[in-house]
This record gives structure tokens, sequence and C-alpha cells, in this order.
């Protein structure tokens, strides 16, 4: 009888005991999924790239609508592949980007977060075997790239989704 009035205090200490082990808080996030892909390649997954693009909403920019959001995540994921240009001559221009706004658990995320500064941050959902985005420091090199082009037009305020 005393094992019965004790056993549900017992429950609820082993539960807090373990935490976030037994419970996994979920941390959702907006981004923009850029689907990145070669529609002339018939080989499955050759030319494909996942790139996740973070806009905070706190950080100030002169471009808040939908589209122009789509924009510049496809703008973020065609400067971060640019980096492939020299191992595929005329990739880009071959590159379509296809965006679109879903909200994922954070945690799931892999391949960063970088940040590009004016409240951006991108992750490396995926790359090409042969992609040098699988080299860290050559991503790494492209991040500054693009973090100087976002300080410049964040400075000049003359940041354009819209222009490639």
């Amino acid at each position: 009888m005393a094992l019965e009035l004790i056993l549900p205090y017992l429950v609820v200490a082993f539960i807090l005991k373990l935490g976030n082990s037994v419970f996994h808080e979920v941390k959702e996030l907006d981004v923009y999924q850029v689907d990145v892909y070669d529609p002339a390649n018939t080989e499955p997954c050759r030319d494909q790239y996942l790139v996740y693009v973070h806009f905070d909403p706190a950080a100030k920019r002169g471009y808040s609508s939908e589209p122009e959001l789509n924009l510049a995540g496809s703008w973020v994921a065609e400067r971060l592949t640019r980096l492939d240009e020299s191992e595929s001559p005329g990739i880009i221009s071959r590159l379509r980007f296809y965006a679109k706004r879903v909200t994922l658990d954070v945690d799931s995320l892999e391949g960063g977060p970088h940040s590009l500064g004016a409240g951006i941050a991108l992750w490396i959902g995926h790359s090409p075997r042969w992609s040098r985005l699988r080299n860290r420091s050559l991503v790494q090199l492209q991040i500054l790239r693009i973090q100087s082009e976002v300080r410049v037009q964040s400075q000049t305020a003359r940041y354009s989704p819209t222009k490639r």
C-alpha cells in the first residue's frame, strides 16, 4: 500500500532527473529552403543543393514581403554555390533556384549555422559529392566573401535581392 502512494512521486522524480533526454524540446525556426538544381541534368542528385536561409525578423532591412524574402534566399544560395564555378564551369547559369518558407526544428539543421551578418544565417543541407561546399575551409572563405557583400549592401542600403 505504501508503494502505491509513493510510486507516482518516484515516476515524476525519475522523469525530472532525465530532463531533456526524455522530452526533447523542439525549437522551431522559420527558414527559407532553397532547392538548387540543374533542370537539364538527368542524373539524380548530380547537381543538386539544398540551402536553408534564416532572416531574423528583428533585423532592419529594405525588404520584407514573402516574394522579396524568397528572392533574397535564392540570392544567398546563388552566392554560396558560386564556389563550385571553378569545378564545373558555367554551372551558375545552368542552375535554377526555388525558395519557399518552411518551419523546421533548428536542431535538425546541419551544415551551419553560418552567420552572414545583418540578421541572416544559412545552413548547407545538401551539396553534390563533387562540390567544393564539402570542404570546410573553402566554405568559410566563401562565407567571408558573402559577409563582405552583405555588409557593403546593408551599409549603403542598396541591397536588392533581385540583383544577381
